[in-house]
């Protein structure tokens, strides 16, 4: 993996949180997150979120611009990147794991050390609530340190891989589950995991970027993600485009306005005499048209008129 391709990888900076959370509550002590009081004092799995959080901003560290997802520069992100990819190593994980896990963290956090959630306490590279995170060694100490949350992810991903083969999964099915239980936890989502959002995503998103960044890491130039094409016009677009056009032209722009370039030769409009002279002037002196001659609309008056002014008037 000398030669990865980098620049496919890098993920765009996503929305913010309109309304978030308010501030998490500090962690409890290290002794009492031990004794697994954790899971059940309400204190212990407080709500509330990180996202407000003022970040960390000092030399040598690497720091995302916000707390959103992908807001981090071209070089924070490659060393994520190069962080998941050292720790994946480390823990023995093939290239295609690697490349998995590097899609998670894509799909999570848009490989923003500094990243989180406005509705959960989810953090970081692998957006782990606090809870998970404290079974990794994470906690407000280094939350969003990028050694230890790549370390993290990996080590959360191992997990989950080998819960997933010993519920009796194999091959892709594998791959599939791993982030089925990294997005919506392991208890019980073999039963019901049809009706789970981590399975769409895994699916959808996971599975796809999987092969896209195996190739990166072989050093092959590919898109993550690709632009969807644009929507061909429909016929009723087309008619409403058409109108609009019309509509904009204005009507002294017709060339039978010839008394705009030459003064000296005017042209009326087509029916001028027939619409604007018989029928409208019939038509104001309180006589019926004549039958051979046909009302004159509206829009036929105006073009008279404008005739009148613009080039009788002004000749």
């Amino acid at each position: 993996m000398s030669n990865i391709y980098y620049d496919g990888m890098y993920a765009p900076k996503g929305g913010p949180y309109n309304n978030p959370l308010p501030l998490a509550k500090p962690d409890p002590k290290p002794e009492d997150i031990k004794k697994g009081k954790r899971n059940s004092t309400k204190f212990l799995r407080g709500g509330g979120s990180y996202y407000t959080l003022p970040r960390q901003i000092s030399p040598g560290r690497a720091y995302g611009e916000s707390r959103r997802h992908g807001d981090a520069s071209q070089d924070v992100q490659k060393k994520a990147i190069e962080a998941i990819i050292e720790a994946a190593n480390e823990h023995g994980l093939t290239q295609r794991e690697t490349a998995h896990a590097l899609a998670i963290a894509y799909v999570e956090s848009g490989f923003n050390p500094d990243a989180a959630a406005g509705t959960t306490t989810a953090s970081s590279l692998g957006q782990f609530v606090r809870e998970t995170a404290w079974g990794y060694g994470l906690n407000d100490t280094n939350r969003f340190e990028l050694k230890p949350n790549a370390d993290a992810l990996i080590r959360h991903y191992i997990k989950n891989r080998n819960i997933a083969i010993r519920r009796g999964n194999a091959g892709k099915d594998v791959e599939i589950k791993i982030y089925v239980y990294h997005h919506d936890g392991a208890n019980d989502h073999d039963v019901n995991d049809q009706k789970s959002e981590g399975l769409k995503i895994s699916k959808n998103q996971v599975i796809p970027y999987t092969d896209k960044i195996e190739r990166m890491l072989n050093g092959e130039q590919v898109a993550l993600r690709t632009k969807k094409p644009a929507k061909k016009p429909t016929k009723n677009s087309l008619t409403v485009a058409n109108k609009s056009a019309t509509a904009s032209t204005p009507k002294w722009s017709n060339p039978s306005y010839s008394c705009l370039t030459n003064a000296r030769n005017p042209s009326p409009p087509p029916n001028y005499h027939n619409t604007r002279n018989a029928a409208a002037m019939q038509s104001k002196a309180g006589r019926p048209p004549a039958s051979n001659q046909p009302k004159a609309t509206l829009l036929e008056r105006l073009d008279g008129w404008l005739y009148d002014v613009l080039c009788v008037e002004g000749s």
